[in-house]
């Protein structure tokens, strides 16, 4: 058997940043394959070696080409497929994370509102309960002075009868001695 190396389609530059397309692995493997050709054609034209050693051997040469360009093809595809997967999962982590977070605030707001809600139902309850006894405050001091003013009436109308009757005593005294 020849020793020449395997004919290998044109490799995508390293690092490439979209993976080798079908129509681009057959442009490769048809470039490779009339290159096959053209040294096959030059092997068999050369002598007059066996020819079906000459076919063979280009025949393996076809061969190993149309392997490697559909290696590479199946190879870029699973690396795109790859590539796609990751960045869905890569979307699907940024999402939940997104949910998780305004999820998160959600309730941290629905907290907030509950304490506020409850916050002014107990100022209103409390101003209600202040109001309420400044209201019954207010009666009390009312009825204290109605009745304070009622004593001093009532004194008052009392020292009169008694400053009378000590007045009456006191002429009826002086009329009895004179």
């Amino acid at each position: 058997m020849l020793s020449t190396p395997v004919a290998t389609p044109p490799a995508s530059p390293p690092h490439s940043p979209r993976p080798l397309l079908r129509a681009q692995a057959a442009e490769a493997f048809a470039v490779a394959l009339a290159g096959s050709r053209d040294r096959c054609s030059s092997d068999a034209s050369e002598g007059s070696g066996n020819h079906s050693e000459a076919a063979m051997v280009a025949r393996e040469r076809r061969l190993a080409v149309v392997g490697a360009a559909e290696a590479q093809v199946r190879i870029r595809e699973a690396a795109g497929t790859a590539m796609v997967e990751r960045m869905r999962h890569h979307e699907d982590q940024l999402t939940e994370r997104c949910r998780v977070e305004a999820t998160e605030q959600t309730r941290r707001v629905e907290l907030l509102a509950s304490v506020a809600e409850t916050a002014l139902t107990e100022k209103h309850r409390t101003q209600r309960q202040r109001d309420l006894l400044a209201a019954a405050t207010a009666r009390e001091v009312l009825a204290a002075k109605v009745e304070e003013r009622r004593m001093r009436a009532r004194t008052r109308n009392s020292m009169l009868t008694v400053f009378e009757w000590t007045v009456a005593s006191l002429v009826g005294a002086v009329g009895a001695t004179a």
